[in-house]
């Protein structure tokens, strides 16, 4: 029962790759046991070789209730008890403009991003609150409170998620059940080396070119790595955040707090150029 979350107990929806891998990773290294989930199979079992015997992996489509509800079955199973929930698991489609909306695509994209959380949250919290209280944490994104970083939909369902887990967080605080959501911002994951290249070099290739470009964007001069998202996540399932309930936390290197001090020297300099024209 060794490490910040030895003798827990955590669900991680998502977690064949990317974030989610890195967060079920984070959690078994820090002496919790994990049941996590995804939807290929293949890459599951994998994970769950180079995780070790204290992971479970599980086949799950998360936009359909009685799965979800079944994943909760299976975690109390399989390891006795929950004591952590997060919710990962996700995906978008490509938004254009509001006119342009494709509703199937709409709905399936909220049914995935909200509908899941949701459900996550309505079958693990008694499972939770048996334990005497807990830690849920829902993967938003900084598209929720910020333009243009991802589609309509996309925003959107994150937007929703965000305000779900302040709701819980109040409904759950009696019962101790503290709620938190994690707003990322550029992470560098694997999907950015695919596109159409088969090679693993050309992958790597591709990788460190975006990884420039993150670089680029955050004032902090940094390409968000998984491991960014796992700490805080071992931080929010930990008793050291006991405290702490409601809360989004943005990991983003500063991307979205504005323009720094020499961007604004700069648009001063040419507003009074302006002025004086």
């Amino acid at each position: 029962m060794t490490g910040r979350l030895g003798g827990k107990v955590a669900i991680v929806t998502g977690a064949t790759r990317g974030i989610g891998q890195g967060i079920a990773a984070a959690f078994v290294r820090e002496g919790a046991k994990v049941l996590f989930t995804g939807r290929d199979t293949t890459r599951g079992q994998e994970v769950e070789r180079e995780l070790g015997s204290n992971v479970h992996f599980l086949a799950v489509d998360v936009t359909q209730e009685s799965e979800m509800k079944a994943m909760v079955t299976k975690a109390v199973e399989r390891f006795g008890a929950i004591d952590c929930l997060v919710n990962n698991a996700g995906e978008g489609f490509p938004g254009g403009a509001v006119a342009d909306l494709d509703s199937e695509k709409f709905w399936m994209t909220f049914h995935v991003l909200v509908g899941s959380v949701a459900y996550g949250m309505k079958y693990a919290a008694p499972e939770i609150a048996k334990r005497g209280g807990g830690s849920i944490v829902n993967i938003s994104s900084i598209a929720a409170s910020n333009t243009g970083f991802s589609g309509y939909s996309y925003s959107a369902a994150k937007a929703a998620m965000l305000q779900m887990s302040k709701w819980a967080a109040m409904d759950l605080a009696p019962r101790k059940i503290r709620v938190n959501a994690i707003s990322p911002g550029p992470i560098l994951t694997a999907i950015f080396g695919r596109g159409r290249l088969s090679s693993a070099a050309a992958a790597e290739q591709r990788l460190g070119q975006v990884a420039k470009v993150f670089e680029e964007l955050t004032p902090l001069h940094l390409a968000g790595e998984p491991t960014d998202i796992a700490e805080a996540c071992v931080y929010f399932a930990s008793e050291e955040s006991r405290y702490v309930t409601g809360q989004d936390l943005t990991i983003d290197g500063g991307l979205t707090n504005g323009w720094s001090s020499e961007e604004m020297t700069e648009i001063w300099t040419r507003i009074r150029a302006a002025a004086a024209s």
